[in-house]
């Protein structure tokens, strides 16, 4: 009888095991996933998105890695990818020493995204003043500067706005006539205000921004439960793993 209660642990044991295995897999597949979309960002932000960085003042501490964002971005997706690609093999082999490893990694990379999250929150009221200024360094430069034409037209192409709070910017705060990638439509009379976006740009961002806290939170939020999750289901594996081999040797 105690042998037969013995094979009946040792099987439910296996089943566990097994369950856990798939659910852990299509974390980890996620992972990689998540991977993915991150290196695709970092390869946007290297070639275009690096147009918007190198508005920022050469002043402020924020410029020096500005040219190098796109690096930091895809360097952190591709380990973020490898370590999830690794873990799918440590996770179908069972490799205990490995499922540890990868927890822990998990958890240091849940520390580093929470003290992001409080460095960016802390900061925000400097980004949003950096930001500010050099949109409007940017547009003081307009006619002097390639590089700040281009970033500007590039905003308020993309975002359909023009100026700084609003198209009258341009003639009453920089005293210069209202771009052409502020009209609605290509090739307009921008003389006309019909034609050309009314909203600013600075304006534009930063109520986006606001009126997205709660929704950043929450997809914040959540994924710090998810990855919460997978560290605890990657130690609970590992545990049943050891604890099955213990019987196995019994």
């Amino acid at each position: 009888m105690p042998g037969q209660y013995q094979g009946s642990g040792a099987v439910q044991l296996s089943r566990a095991v097994s369950c856990m295995k798939v659910c852990l897999m299509i974390f980890d597949f996620i992972i990689w996933l998540f991977g993915c979309v991150i290196i695709l960002v970092g390869l946007w932000v290297y070639y275009r998105g690096h147009n918007y960085l190198s508005m920022v003042d050469l002043n402020t501490p924020s410029r020096m890695f500005s040219p190098y964002m796109g690096i930091y971005i895809i360097t952190f997706g591709v380990a973020l990818a490898f370590i999830g690609l690794m873990a799918c093999c440590c996770t179908y082999t069972g490799n205990t020493i490995c499922l540890y490893i990868y927890a822990a990694s998990l958890s240091v990379m849940l520390m580093s995204e929470l003290c992001m999250s409080v460095a960016a929150f802390g900061y925000r009221g400097i980004l949003d003043h950096v930001f500010q200024n050099s949109l409007r360094n940017a547009m003081q430069n307009y006619e002097i500067s390639q590089e700040s034409k281009d970033v500007v037209d590039d905003i308020q192409y993309t975002l359909q706005c023009c100026g700084m709070e609003s198209y009258a910017d341009w003639q009453y705060l920089f005293q210069k006539s209202v771009p052409d990638s502020c009209c609605k439509m290509i090739d307009c009379n921008t003389e006309i205000t019909v034609n050309v976006n009314k909203p600013g740009c600075y304006s534009t961002v930063i109520n986006f921004i606001n009126t997205s806290n709660k929704l950043i939170g929450l997809v914040g939020l959540a994924v710090a439960f998810f990855q919460l999750f997978g560290i605890v289901m990657t130690c609970c594996l590992a545990h049943c793993i050891n604890k099955a081999k213990y019987e196995l040797m019994d």
